[in-house]
């Protein structure tokens, strides 16, 4: 399929570290940000932290679009590493602490225990995971926004195997990007596959971002 869209991208990598069992998971992430057609900067943000007990993810989607949406992610993004942490409800409760002032986002977060496998997620808005393996899983977000909090967040957790590819990604995404019937592209390079999905399913009135995470 040939690229849809000519807008700039902003891109990231990540690798795992060194660990002490040949049992323990490790990873190999890249992202994928574009903003939305006419704007030079996203209101979305990914997060990655990698710590020697496993690995810690979000995906945020600020309100609006802009120079000013991007402001507030970038502030997000820097709350988000200092709280990287196992426990993601306290994380995204804490977020919604610091937001309260602001437009409000669309969170995900989720920490993979590297010695378990576990992941625990949860999200609030409209923000997706995705969990390819033996078969397909969503886990699914509340509908709210961080900042304006009116329900208790809730997780949800799977255990993942070495080979598990992962999917996180915004509203900027198409529901019609299904990659179960992909075989060829759900076992490409996770940075291939982030790509594809922005630059064939990015909503070009809307900022897109798609972070892909392979367990191995």
């Amino acid at each position: 399929m040939t690229s849809k869209s000519k807008l700039p991208l902003s891109e990231g990598l990540g690798c795992g570290v060194e660990n002490g069992s040949r049992d323990e998971l490790e990873f190999d992430l890249a992202w994928v940000n574009r903003p939305c057609l006419g704007e030079a900067v996203s209101g979305d943000v990914v997060v990655s932290v990698e710590e020697p007990d496993g690995l810690f993810l979000a995906m945020v989607d600020v309100l609006g679009h802009g120079p000013e949406a991007h402001e507030e992610a970038l502030r997000i993004q820097d709350y988000l590493r200092r709280c990287a942490v196992p426990q993601v409800v306290g994380s995204i409760k804490g977020l919604d602490r610091f937001l309260s002032r602001s437009r409000g986002a669309a969170v995900g977060l989720a920490w993979i225990d590297r010695a378990s496998g576990v992941l625990t997620y949860t999200g609030i808005g409209n923000t997706c995971l995705r969990v390819f393996q033996d078969r397909q899983t969503r886990l699914t977000s509340r509908d709210g926004i961080v900042g304006q909090l009116r329900s208790r967040p809730r997780t949800e957790q799977i255990r993942l195997t070495k080979g598990a590819l992962l999917l996180a990604h915004t509203d900027g995404i198409s529901e019609r990007a299904d990659l179960g019937n992909v075989a060829d592209v759900r076992g490409a390079a996770v940075r291939f596959i982030a790509d594809y999905l922005v630059r064939n399913f990015g909503k070009d009135h809307d900022d897109a971002s798609c972070l892909a995470v392979r367990c191995s």
